[in-house]
């Protein structure tokens, strides 16, 4: 039957178990004393869990197990993040790169039976690790990558990872109200806009009626956030996004912008909660294309979700 293969009659509490086994084609990080002192970060809901280190490595395998309660509310947990470090005993870690794990992702694992296999493609991935939303490339000139196992498990805790979430949804009641999530990714090709440097960017969203911005990156022609914001998916409108050049002393000047039609959120709404749009927009000023310093177009990659609402994910406006 089905059921025997999927999860979503299995109403007992689960656990995700995730072993990390290797990372291979690390690059070359010490250029003192070796190769990389690596080691892996996990981040999943409240949790941040890490691998030991193995020093003066190009391919460290750890084949070490980390079990993350989740409770009954499959539905409604966030993405894993996986950073690959280089430790420096004198300094601060360097990160290589990260790997991220969808929400849609992770709720396709939960949703398999307890102590089940998963299907081939879910139990091993070998995935690539990207740094600054690109590729990384190791010492060897070969892709990076990460291989991890995924299974499920019963909750050693037998109850809901939180009473809250687990009060979201009920059997037979009313379904969940979604969830709009913007991951603000990156932007490139910018032009040069401060007279001794670059430019100083930060992207700011305005939707129904307030502000939210990313951090300000100083001085560079690209910059990379992968910053979440989360709203109320009720009465939906457009979504109008500017980057900015930061500027100390005076007010913040206009890069340029685009707009994410109601039409286009509706269509991500509509779909399963997981469900994820990545796209690439074109900076546009006073009606024409915004080119960076290179000649090329400036754009900014964003990602459209469609979650379950919770309330500790909703974004804070700007105040001031």
């Amino acid at each position: 039957r089905l059921e025997a293969m999927s999860g979503v009659e299995d109403k007992r509490p689960k656990a995700l178990k995730i072993v990390v086994v290797k990372v291979e084609h690390l690059p070359k990080v010490d250029w003192g004393t070796g190769k990389c002192d690596a080691f892996v970060e996990i981040e999943f809901e409240d949790e941040k869990v890490k691998t030991g280190t193995i020093m003066k490595t190009y391919d460290p395998v750890f084949d070490e197990e980390f079990v993350f309660d989740v409770g009954t509310a499959v539905e409604d947990v966030g993405d894993i993040m996986f950073t690959v470090w280089d430790y420096d005993a004198s300094s601060k870690n360097d990160k290589v790169g990260q790997v991220r794990i969808s929400q849609g992702e992770v709720v396709k694992m939960l949703r398999h039976r307890i102590n089940h296999d998963l299907p081939p493609e879910l139990a091993e991935q070998t995935l690539p690790v990207q740094l600054k939303n690109k590729k990384l490339i190791g010492h060897d000139k070969q892709p990076t990558t990460i291989t991890l196992l995924f299974s499920i498990q019963e909750s050693v805790k037998r109850a809901p990872r939180s009473a809250t979430k687990a009060a979201l949804k009920s059997p037979g009641g009313p379904a969940q109200k979604k969830m709009l999530e913007f991951i603000v990714h990156s932007v490139e090709n910018l032009p040069k806009m401060d007279t001794m440097g670059k430019c100083d960017p930060f992207v700011r969203i305005h939707y129904k009626g307030n502000e939210y911005d990313t951090n300000v990156v100083k001085n560079v022609y690209e910059a990379f956030w992968d910053t979440k914001f989360g709203f109320d998916a009720s009465e939906l409108e457009d979504a109008k996004f500017e980057v900015m050049d930061w500027n100390r002393v005076s007010k913040s000047d206009f890069v340029g912008g685009f707009t994410v039609p109601k039409k286009k959120l509706e269509e991500v709404l509509e779909k399963e909660v997981g469900t994820e749009v990545k796209q690439s927009f074109q900076l546009v000023n006073k009606g024409g294309d915004v080119r960076g310093h290179s000649g090329n177009l400036c754009t900014v990659t964003l990602t459209i979700r469609a979650s379950y609402f919770l309330e500790k994910r909703l974004a804070l406006a700007r105040s001031g």
